[in-house]
């Protein structure tokens, strides 16, 4: 119980440091996930 409350209590700063850090070491991510969006937005407007 107490590590889950801890976890809550990281949970806010732990995402905004996670986005932060992996954006250069993880560039490819984004452009990855990115691209899978464009193309399910096309895939979904030509239908």
């Amino acid at each position: 119980m107490v590590m889950r409350r801890s976890a809550g209590r990281r949970d806010p700063p732990s995402a905004i440091l996670l986005p932060t850090l992996p954006p250069a070491p993880y560039p490819q991510t984004s452009i990855l996930f990115s691209q899978i969006d464009f193309s399910s937005n096309t895939n979904i407007r030509h239908v």
